[in-house]
């Protein structure tokens, strides 16, 4: 299984990630050079890889601010969640940015083509053994005050307040879309101790087995 974190940029996402794999049985998202190459083959000429693939070009086609870069990185994405599905599905991979949040961030969709992306997670939903863990939050002057503080020079940071505001109310509305169209999904509110969270996420989920 796959346990994906996603939400808004500063909800904890990557704290709790990084508490999964340092204390539960759960691992990071291999490297394509632990598959063998037969097996990547297999994969990538498959119909439900090439399924997926059009809906991401899709995306590419008619999004202006989707550059190729990031379809690259959805691909390979689905590449490796194919991978581990069809190899490793006995053990539990952690990730604090992979497919879902991927095809939610502000700066791919902005909420143009929800129908698009809606598809996509439905076939998340047959293709992938996958669990969705949403932090969401609705105090965006936190989520701000995070983001800030980290001091990096992504594209969020060079918004003043205002513009940040409305790009977190767009991607807030595609990430409340995306959790409502998975199958399994795992709603838990941003900023309450690791050890509280962390409890919420492990309940009904044997890692430790």
């Amino acid at each position: 299984m796959i346990i994906e974190f996603f939400g808004l940029p500063g909800s904890g996402k990557t704290t709790l990630c990084n508490e999964l794999l340092i204390e539960h049985n759960c691992f990071p998202l291999p490297k394509f050079n632990q598959f063998k190459k037969y097996e990547v083959f297999l994969v990538i000429f498959s119909f439900k890889f090439w399924s997926f693939n059009f809906y991401a070009l899709l995306l590419y086609f008619v999004s202006e601010d989707w550059c190729i870069k990031n379809y690259y990185l959805l691909i390979n994405l689905y590449l490796k969640y194919m991978l581990i599905n069809k190899k490793y599905n006995s053990n539990y991979y952690c990730t604090d940015h992979g497919i879902i949040q991927t095809i939610s961030s502000m700066n791919f969709t902005k909420l143009k083509f929800p129908k698009i992306v809606v598809r996509m997670i439905k076939m998340l939903n047959i293709n992938i053994n996958i669990l969705g863990i949403y932090l969401y939050c609705d105090d965006f002057n936190v989520i701000i005050k995070r983001i800030k503080s980290r001091g990096n020079k992504k594209r969020i940071n060079m918004l003043s307040d205002i513009q940040m505001v409305n790009a977190l109310t767009n991607q807030k509305k595609l990430f409340d879309l995306v959790s409502d169209s998975l199958m399994s999904v795992k709603k838990i509110e941003a900023f309450k101790s690791v050890f509280v969270n962390k409890s919420n996420i492990l309940n009904g989920v044997d890692l430790d087995a």
